[in-house]
């Protein structure tokens, strides 16, 4: 971004702050000076792009007490916007809300004012007491006598030290252009807020050197087009590498997106392929595209996406017809894609032009890892480094695994305790996915009943809801759910699991993620319900099963949950009083049915029901 005087946006070197406030922006702003242009122009983008934006008439209600309401505001958010245009400081309202933000910033490290300079010199600003519109404002305030002198000090006070901030001018970027100027505001506000990088890791062990490596073989400042592609075993590491790279480079890109989880998405729906090719052109040229095939999805990139430098993740590809759906030559020369993989093969047969093999961890790095996790420090406490050392050697390596059974051993100091948890893992055998499951069903096994009914509740359905219903997929939502249902302490249980690296809380997003090995944990101990009959199992969410129970007639008390996707047969359709037989059916998510026939009996029992794409002739009763 331009620089103009002192005036200049923050380096880009600065580390960018932290936001656990309730908005990540709050706009300070003369309503008749920017209201119906640069405003509501930036608050849109700014919102588009996922931030929390705090706007008065956007956010009080009517009849709230406006002053208590906006120092709550401002108190509650990251970044503060003074819009600096010709009336802003005609306004006692703006000058108080700037005088607010410029006593909290000086008592919260935490936070940051950037002022944004509209249609006025800044040193208008800078010097309210000379010649000029903001001294002509305060003179006419000392005028009228409705503000104490105190406060009119105050506000000359505030209107100088904001105006020696860092921040923006119209005049001086984008050559005075509104639309180009609220671009590159909105991009700069989300570098600093760092509101694009991925979570990766608590404990980023041996993290930065294998990332060095594989950068290096992206090429960046390259004009060709390449891919990379992160080859391993599940659970040594390799979204977490590749979310680190796309931390560390996407900024380099026009735009970029990370596609995770191409391998679920695609089995979970015929239509899966087609949606991660809509993310695609959706993060990287902001279009909503119907796609009615995947052929039509490549024509669709083809034709938006050949002019632009682009950097695409795509995590865990596990055959060649999702690498042909996603990867093609339709992205723009100096664009990088990088592929992680199982499979070797997948990437010899895509072409892909360059592997990188993840590798697990060293004694030393292991030690380390599992250390942070067990002691929360980088070493062993005295008398327990023959067991860690051991227990390492015995996960082989695999971050996933020791990290996992190192927040499970968090402060249990009995060495049988250990010495039991280390026998179970030498019993399995060598390393491989049977090693792994035994080594996170031993932190499972652990939990309350609460938690692990939580625990298979995300991983059989409420990780994935995002990709289709983002409403839905609200913290706020399950934990109501949970609640309902009977769970206790959900908010402590929530803690406990994350504690335990058993999931990812995203605070931003307000939704769950875990580790696909962990999904798959707990898949399987649904499925270990019944091999053979998914009307004994608790939740279900593979087609063929849903096909299966829906076309039973007889009771079915095990079934707790189901998620129902829109690409069933249609026959399956005329079954659908087959959710009255599911009497302790509590949770239940359809999306993208036609449903031509009348439900005429829910569960009686149904407290979770999301409706997402459905057209209903008429609507379902409950009993």
């Amino acid at each position: 971004m331009k620089s103009f005087q002192h005036y200049s946006p923050p380096s880009s070197s600065q580390t960018p702050i932290q936001h656990n406030r309730r908005y990540h922006v709050f706009l300070s702003l003369r309503g008749p000076d920017v209201r119906k242009t640069l405003a509501d122009h930036l608050f849109q983008s700014l919102s588009t792009a996922g931030l929390r934006v705090f706007l008065d008439s956007e956010r009080l209600e009517k009849g709230e007490n406006i002053g208590v309401s906006l120092e709550e505001a401002i108190q509650n958010s990251t970044i503060h916007i003074p819009i600096f245009s010709p009336g802003y400081a005609t306004s006692a309202w703006c000058l108080k809300e700037l005088s607010l933000m410029w006593d909290f910033k000086s008592t919260n490290t935490d936070t940051r004012i950037i002022p944004l300079f509209y249609k006025v010199d800044p040193s208008d600003v800078r010097y309210p007491d000379k010649k000029g519109p903001y001294a002509e404002a305060l003179h006419r305030h000392v005028e009228k006598g409705r503000n104490t002198p105190e406060e009119i000090t105050s506000w000359r006070e505030a209107l100088h030290q904001v105006s020696l901030l860092s921040g923006w001018s119209l005049a001086d970027i984008a050559s005075g252009c509104e639309g180009k100027f609220v671009k590159q505001v909105v991009m700069e506000l989300i570098r600093i807020l760092n509101i694009s990088c991925l979570h990766v890791a608590k404990s980023p062990v041996g993290l930065k050197a294998r990332m060095e490596d594989a950068i290096k073989l992206l090429e960046i400042d390259g004009d060709h087009r390449l891919s990379v592609g992160i080859w391993g075993m599940g659970g040594l590491g390799k979204t977490t590498l590749s979310k680190a790279m796309y931390n560390e480079i996407h900024h380099l890109f026009e735009a970029s997106c990370f596609v995770s989880d191409v391998r679920d998405t695609a089995m979970e729906s015929i239509k899966g392929l087609r949606n991660l090719q809509r993310q695609i052109l959706r993060d990287l040229v902001k279009v909503e595209i119907k796609l009615n095939s995947i052929d039509h999805g490549k024509i669709q990139m083809k034709n938006h996406l050949t002019s632009i430098r682009a950097l695409v993740v795509l995590d865990d590809i596990d055959n060649e017809e999702q690498l042909e759906a996603l990867v093609g030559d339709w992205y723009g020369a100096g664009s990088r894609i990088i592929i992680t993989t199982r499979d070797k093969q997948v990437l010899k047969i895509g072409q892909v032009d360059m592997i990188y093999p993840m590798q697990g961890l060293d004694q030393h790095e292991g030690v380390e890892l599992f250390s942070w996790h067990a002691f929360l420090r980088a070493a062993p406490e005295e008398g327990y480094k023959d067991m860690t050392e051991r227990i390492v050697n015995a996960c082989e390596g695999l971050p996933l695994s020791l990290e996992i059974l190192g927040a499970h051993l968090y402060g249990k100091r009995s060495r049988r305790y250990w010495s039991e948890a280390l026998q179970k893992i030498q019993s399995v055998g060598p390393v491989g996915y049977e090693k792994v499951y035994q080594t996170l069903k031993i932190s499972y096994d652990a939990l309350s009943v609460h938690e692990k009914q939580m625990f298979l509740d995300i991983a059989c359905f409420f990780i994935m809801l995002h990709n289709y219903f983002f409403h839905a997929d609200s913290i706020d939502f399950h934990v109501k759910f949970w609640e309902v249902v009977g769970c206790k302490a959900v908010y402590t249980s929530l803690k406990n699991l994350e504690g335990k690296s058993l999931i990812v809380i995203d605070e931003h997003f307000r939704r769950f993620w875990m580790h696909d090995h962990l999904r798959d944990l707990g898949r399987r101990i649904v499925e270990e319900e019944s091999w053979t009959n998914p009307c004994q199992r608790g939740r279900l969410w593979l087609k063929e099963d849903i096909v299966t129970v829906m076309d039973q007639t007889e009771e079915m008390p095990s079934v707790r949950g189901l998620k129902w996707k829109g690409d069933l047969n249609p026959w399956v359709l005329h079954q659908i009083d087959s959710f009255a037989a599911m009497h302790n059916l509590k949770f239940l998510f359809c999306w993208g049915l036609h449903l031509k026939k009348e439900i005429t009996m829910l569960p009686p029992n149904l407290r979770y029901l999301v409706l997402s794409d459905c057209k209903f002739e008429e609507k379902p009763c409950s009993q």
